[in-house]
């Protein structure tokens, strides 16, 4: 049984389908047990109108509150003129219920407030890092300047101040620990300190370094490097059975 429900002078029920006399007076009180008090407007079909008048005869009360009325297209029609197509009505609620931001206020406020703390903290030992390395670079640069009043370009016053140092040393005929001579030396003597038996295929001085280039399949060993360590020397991989020894000083 297909039952549609229609509002017109209170509430109004269209029963679509056929319905045999036997259940014409229980579709009545079905009705009146869902509607107790409101006026009912019943459409039936035509062919069966009788049928469901006769129901009524059987109980007075009913009789009185519920009309019957025949149905027909006029009346679904007229009925459509008046409906309104709405297609976007269920959008709303596609995506499910939202999210209530309310009881997240205090925290995600406090998690910003605290973000921005630590923003701020961090700008300001940053420029407080800053201002120290300027203030020490300022300082090497006078105290350059004060030294070598005669030099006018200063770049990296710390290593210009080596270099000077270095030269000063060599002039008055002191081997500075990153000069050929000075490396060489250290390196023979922590050589053969080692034991090192096998030959070295080639020495060459680049860069204030020794680049040494030992037989083919010797590797520096614990020895070596200990030996090294005692003359103030270390010892770095340069490529493939190249090895680069600098001052440790």
């Amino acid at each position: 049984m297909a039952v549609r429900l229609a509002q017109q002078d209170g509430i109004g029920l269209s029963v679509a389908a056929e319905q045999a006399e036997t259940v014409a007076f229980e579709v009545i009180q079905s009705l009146a047990a869902v509607v107790p008090q409101a006026p009912i407007t019943l459409y039936v079909p035509q062919a069966r109108e009788r049928d469901y008048q006769e129901s009524l005869h059987i109980a007075p009360a009913l009789e009185q509150r519920i009309a019957l009325q025949a149905d027909n297209w006029q009346r679904w029609i007229s009925g459509a003129d008046s409906a309104a197509l709405d297609l976007m009505g269920g959008l709303g609620a596609s995506g499910g219920r939202s999210f209530d931001w309310r009881p997240w206020r205090w925290p995600l406020a406090l998690a910003l407030v605290l973000l921005a703390i630590n923003v701020i903290a961090l700008n300001v030992d940053w420029l407080r890092s800053r201002r120290e390395a300027e203030a020490l670079q300022a300082s090497m640069v006078q105290s350059y300047r004060n030294a070598y009043p005669k030099e006018t370009v200063i770049v990296d016053p710390l290593a210009q101040m080596r270099q000077k140092l270095a030269a000063a040393r060599r002039e008055s005929g002191q081997l500075a620990p990153d000069d050929f001579i000075a490396l060489a030396g250290a390196f023979g003597e922590a050589w053969s300190a080692a034991g090192q038996g096998a030959p070295i295929a080639s020495l060459e001085y680049h860069d204030r370094s020794l680049l040494v280039k030992p037989k083919a399949g010797t590797e520096p060993d614990e020895r070596l490097r200990n030996a090294l360590a005692a003359h103030n020397l270390s010892l770095s991989q340069e490529t493939a059975g190249v090895w680069r020894i600098r001052s440790a000083k």
